[in-house]
């Protein structure tokens, strides 16, 4: 064949490929130019795109009924590996089947502000070891199928808030985020969540729950956020609510009817944030609250009828845990806790602290909560402990204040043991004291009132108060 004959034929073979004259793609080169997606008529009404690295996105909103979804899946499906499968303010349908969606598996699945009613078991089940996200919130739900979730083994959220949903006690290996907020759940049992071990954050928030049990949000190593708002509490027990998380911790309890909260009910939530206000609260128990503020926890009380009686003392004298609580926060009169005048439960003849329980180390830092465990880490950590009447050690411990009014009171009342951490299991090491004791500092026990004054000036020299928190303890006599 001459050159010009060879040239003749290759420009005929590119005309080929780019469709002849000019005119309509053969429908086998559209098919082609479609891919990854399956070809758009195929899958009317529903629309696929993919991006540049061809993760398929699937969007079936404007799908008029069950059978036609069902048709859109039976096409053929060059790739059945989607990224998400969106459908969103359907009016249609009602009814997600069993294998509705083919042989299609997804990452995300959004079925959102819709009227979405029942969702079958194995609607999804092409997708058990893909979805990373189920959100099916603002539907009608009514049925979901909770006993499916062990099947799903990369699922990372689940929100099923905005629907009409009861809630049995849930297993998921891998969930870290639940949002069954504004549902219509009654109880929550104390192993509702015990088989959802990587839970981080749960809202509960707009339901009809009016108790929770010790437990029920406890034994969570990632848990840091979790909101009951808007529900009918009254009371908070103990061991109910531990956020152990490194993360700082949230805790919404707002807009409840909740008066009372146990000793230890809401533990573990250091630098975060703990939100009451809106309910019935009238006292502000030291041994709840005080624990949560020495954790650099802030809170938010407002809106609750507040007594102010000597109950809270306390935090009025402790100008550094008053910074911690919320700007607003008030008496049943209206009158801003930050205004009130510390002298006048000094007038009124209010006692000072006298049973708390306190470990220091020599910076004179809390290392440890009101009534919870202490890890002896640092060999200059104490141990306070005071001794009954019978000269035995009890199992209270104590923050004295030895240089406030009342504090004399206290202190032949309340003899306190100290010993270093590192004799910690050797009761014979034990010593008597009306203070604290450091390394190289000396308090008179015979003088508490002018042991104060000592300890802090001792401290000062040491450096140990110049840090924020050493300088409040010192200004309360109870390190």
């Amino acid at each position: 064949m001459s050159r010009w004959g060879i040239l003749a034929l290759l420009l005929s073979l590119i005309t080929i490929c780019q469709g002849g004259d000019g005119g309509t793609p053969s429908h086998g080169f559209h098919g082609f130019r479609d891919l990854p997606c399956p070809n758009a008529e195929d899958i009317l009404p529903c629309t696929c795109n993919a991006d540049e690295n061809s993760r398929m996105d699937m969007d079936c909103s404007h799908v008029e009924s069950e059978e036609q979804l069902e048709r859109v899946f039976s096409a053929t499906f060059p790739f059945s590996t989607f990224r998400n499968f969106t459908i969103f303010n359907n009016t249609f349908l009602t009814l997600l089947r069993n294998q509705s969606l083919g042989t299609a598996s997804f990452t995300g699945v959004y079925f959102t502000n819709s009227v979405l009613e029942m969702v079958e078991p194995y609607a999804l089940s092409n997708s058990f070891a893909t979805a990373q996200v189920i959100n099916m919130q603002k539907n009608l739900l009514v049925s979901f199928p909770f006993e499916t979730l062990p099947s799903f083994t990369s699922l990372l959220e689940l929100d099923l808030s905005d629907n009409r949903l009861i809630v049995p006690p849930l297993e998921s290996e891998t969930l870290l985020m639940l949002d069954l907020s504004n549902n219509e759940i009654t109880n929550v049992s104390a192993t509702a969540f015990s088989a959802v071990p990587q839970l981080s954050e749960i809202d509960l928030s707009g339901n009809q729950i009016p108790q929770i049990q010790t437990g029920t949000f406890a034994g969570h190593h990632n848990l840091y956020h979790v909101s009951l708002e808007s529900n009918i509490l009254k009371y908070i027990p103990e061991g109910a609510i531990q956020l152990t998380s490194s993360k700082p911790g949230t805790l919404i309890l707002k807009s409840n009817d909740i008066r009372n909260i146990a000793i230890n009910g809401i533990t573990d939530i250091a630098k975060g944030k703990i939100d009451v206000s809106y309910n019935n609260i009238t006292e502000m128990v030291e041994d709840v609250y005080r624990p949560l503020l020495m954790d650099d926890a802030t809170l938010d009380i407002t809106n609750n009828p507040l007594t102010c009686g000597c109950e809270i003392a306390w935090l009025i004298r402790n100008n550094n845990l008053l910074q911690l609580v919320t700007e607003g926060a008030a008496c049943f009169n209206g009158q801003l806790l930050v205004d009130l005048n510390p002298g006048i439960y000094d007038n009124m003849g209010c006692e000072c602290s006298h049973e708390w329980r306190n470990w220091v180390e020599d910076s004179g830092r809390s290392a440890a909560s009101s009534r919870g465990g202490v890890h002896f880490k640092d060999k200059d950590i104490f141990l306070l402990i005071p001794q009954s009447p019978s000269h035995h050690p009890s199992s209270t411990l104590t923050q004295p204040s030895p240089h406030h009014r009342h504090a004399p009171r206290h202190a032949h009342r309340t003899r306190l043991w100290t010993q270093k951490a590192t004799d910690a299991r050797e009761p014979s090491h034990l010593r008597a004291s009306h203070g604290v004791k450091y390394p190289g500092v000396e308090v008179d026990e015979q003088h508490p009132v002018e042991a104060g004054s000592a300890l802090r000036h001792q401290l000062q020299q040491k450096g140990v108060a110049d840090q924020p928190r050493d300088v409040a303890a010192a200004r309360e006599g109870g390190l």
